[in-house]
């Protein structure tokens, strides 16, 4: 089947009619290819990919020329020195030993006791840090490549305080921080939260007023791949006061989206309306999205097909299934994108994107 062009390129403006609650004839869907999925399928070896913005572009263009012009290119660039001096860090561990290296693992800056956490804490602007001006860089070479619909910036939109610390501290010991050093854990996330919202000013300053098909800026979209599975006094504790304070500052000026892939408990997840979010986009894949419907009434669901079960291991007739299920499982309202629970990656087989863009319009239709 050959899906008309015309319909793939309405999709992003379907899914802002979506959003402000006009009537749609289908449900807007996200395809969500990663860079796993592009050096896989171009055969570029990922170091060589992430280190040259000209093997990055090619290997981008190809995929989106495979695959009907639908994949947002990006500069994908590293900005985890944002939070931390990564490079103080590790010229300090430079002279370890593979043991304790990996004990603290490529961006494990937080250590034992987490006393390090005032030595490397990022105090420089913006501006300044090198990781952001590799950014600028990339959108700028990118964009003087780019036709006005596809021209990239970056998203409106950051990891959450909970991901960010699993991150600069190991996630296996993470868990454990919340209740043997809640207070360190604390100052660590106002400090983490207090540069998101910086950095979130600073994307809508640099970017918003950008003209381009797929700048989304009225919506804001936090990542927190591990809150759902939570206790739900833990959740209040460290979830609540700092996503939910995001949503909170931008409740009713943009959509707040919330994606979380991560492991789930079923009890978990009523607790996500805690943070009053708008949408939940690309989660766990491994519940029912039913649970979710019914935990969730009042949220636009973007899921939930596996991306490793279906999408990897599947067949084409088994997207299209997924893709009628959770459709008919999740649409409530009109308040369904068709979306992968996590990102498709390397392994995906190319039929089997083909079927997931096919079932946006021969299935998700109201």
């Amino acid at each position: 089947m050959v899906v008309d062009q015309d319909f793939l390129k309405e999709n992003v403006n379907r899914y802002r009619k979506l959003i402000r609650g006009e009537k749609v004839d289908f449900a807007p869907f996200r395809l969500w290819l990663d860079d796993t999925f592009v050096t896989w399928f171009t055969g570029i070896a990922p170091t060589k990919y992430f280190a040259d913005f000209e093997t990055m572009f090619e290997a981008q263009k190809s995929v989106n020329d495979r695959f009907y012009d639908l994949r947002d290119f990006s500069a994908d660039v590293s900005i985890l020195d944002i939070y931390f001096d990564l490079d103080a860090f590790a010229s300090d561990f430079s002279g370890l030993g593979h043991t304790m290296k990996n004990a603290y693992g490529p961006c494990h800056v937080l250590g034992p006791g987490l006393d390090n956490f005032h030595k490397y804490r990022c105090r420089k602007t913006f501006s300044e840090i090198r990781g952001v001006k590799r950014l600028l860089e990339g959108i700028h070479f990118f964009n003087q490549r780019l036709p006005k619909h596809k021209q990239v910036h970056y998203y409106f939109g950051s990891t959450g305080a909970m991901d960010l610390f699993s991150i600069f501290r190991g996630t296996e010991q993470c868990f454990t921080d919340f209740y043997d050093n809640p207070v360190c854990v604390k100052k660590i996330f106002d400090f983490l939260h207090e540069r998101t919202l910086g950095w979130l000013e600073f994307v809508e300053k640099t970017f918003s007023s950008m003209s381009s098909h797929n700048n989304l800026f009225d919506k804001i979209d936090i990542g927190e791949d591990y809150c759902a599975y939570l206790p739900s006094d833990i959740f209040d504790e460290f979830v609540v006061p700092y996503t939910g304070d995001i949503f909170k500052k931008y409740k009713n000026k943009v959509l707040c989206s919330l994606h979380t892939d991560g492991d789930i408990v079923p009890a978990g997840i009523g607790t996500l309306n805690h943070l009053q979010l708008d949408e939940l986009m690309g989660f766990s894949p491994n519940i029912d999205i039913k649970k979710f419907r019914e935990a969730l009434p009042d949220v636009i669901l973007g899921g939930n097909i596996h991306p490793i079960k279906v999408m990897i291991e599947g067949t084409a007739q088994d997207v299209k299934s997924a893709a009628k299920y959770c459709f008919e499982n999740a649409n409530q309202g009109q308040k369904f994108v068709l979306c992968t629970g996590g990102a498709i990656s390397a392994g995906a087989k190319p039929e089997n994107v083909d079927a997931f863009i096919e079932s946006t319009y021969e299935t998700v239709k109201y």
